[in-house]
Order: structure tokens, then sequence, then C-alpha cells
């Protein structure tokens, strides 16, 4: 079971990071079919860390005080951990995920 305190270090260009082991990529959208309302949910997912680099258009990468993963709509001019989702989370709790 991966807990929502779980984290890695991740070192880099002498740098080191303690990074989250599951992270909330943006949101997904979906239209409630009884009240038509909009409901934004996180899509939760492990990654891998590419690099620390500028990121290129479409490409997600880390950002925040609260460390979110954000998908660049265009190159970008400053660095940043750049990542890619790999396995999709469930949240069960807000202390703990499991394995879709």
């Amino acid at each position: 079971m991966i807990t929502s305190e779980s984290t890695f270090k991740h070192r880099e260009q002498g740098k080191v990071w303690t990074l989250p082991v599951v992270l909330a990529f943006g949101t997904r959208s979906h239209k409630l079919e009884q009240s038509g309302v909009i409901s934004h949910q996180p899509n939760h997912c492990e990654y891998k860390v590419l690099g620390y680099r500028n990121p290129k258009a479409g490409e997600w990468f880390l950002s925040g005080a609260i460390v979110g993963a954000y998908q660049s709509n265009y190159d970008l001019n400053h660095k940043f951990i750049v990542v890619e989702p790999t396995t999709k989370r469930k949240m069960v709790t807000t202390s703990c995920y499991v394995e879709l």
C-alpha cells in the first residue's frame, strides 16, 4: 500500500528534492448525468522523472509549495522537474492509494 506520506529522494545536477510517490496530474472533468454539474477530480498517478530542464509544450512538470503536476501549453523558459505519469491510482482514503 502507498500512503499519501510516501516520498522518495530525487538527485540531479547537485540538487536533492523530496518528492511524493503519487501526484495529482491536473484535473479530469466529467459531467454528472443527473445534475449537469461539472466535477473536477484529480488524476492520481505514480510517475517517472525525465529530468530537471525546461519543459516543452505538452510535457508535465512539477511546481508549487504543495507539489503538483501541471501540463505545459507551450515551451517554458524556466527549469522544472519534468515528469511522465505511469501507473494510475485511485484514492481510497485521504491517506492511501490503490492500483486501478
